[in-house]
Parts: C-alpha cells; structure tokens; sequence
C-alpha cells in the first residue's frame, strides 16, 4: 500500500473526513486534493533525501515522534501539533544551505 492509499484508507476514511473539516471540503474534495498533493510531496522528499544531510534530517524527523497516532486517531490532526510535526518533517529533509 503506498501513502496516498494508507492516507486514504485510514480508519475507514476518518482521516480524509478530519482533513476536510479543517478545510471545509467534502470527502470527495479532500481525496481530489490529496491524490494531487501527495505525489508532489514524494517526489520533494525524494529529491531532498539524494544528499546525507537531507536523509539523516528525515530519519531523525521521522524517529523522533509518535507519527502513527495521525493513522490511528484522525482526530489528532486537528491540533496545531499536528501541523508543527508535518513540517518539520518536511524541513527535516530539505538540505540546509551550507556556509
């Protein structure tokens, strides 16, 4: 199963629903922006974790936190935890500027 279906899928949609509801979407809207977005993400964070130093920033990111909360419980993406973890993950793997 790749990302998309797990986002899709988790907890029978429940994830799809939470994320709309933020966004005053419906569920058919938030699947539509999500199949748009999620390849565009995989292929930055593919990108961004070519150098070591973008790698090991994803890694660290990833192991950091307890991130299968967002797949068992949809309801956690509703606080601005949930935001501040996706993106420093995000900028986790974006290779810092070197001086």
């Amino acid at each position: 199963m790749n990302i998309l279906e797990s986002i899709l899928n988790a907890g029978n949609g429940a994830a799809v629903r939470q994320i709309g509801s933020q966004l005053g979407l419906d569920e058919t809207q938030t699947s539509s922006a999500l199949s748009a977005l999620v390849p565009a993400l995989s292929a930055g964070l593919r990108q961004n974790v070519q150098t070591p130093d973008g790698l090991s920033g994803l890694v660290a990111a990833l192991s950091a936190g307890n991130h299968q909360r967002y797949i068992n419980d949809p309801a956690a993406l509703d606080g601005q935890g949930a935001v501040a973890e996706g993106n420093g993950i995000l900028c986790a793997a974006r290779p810092q500027p070197r001086m």
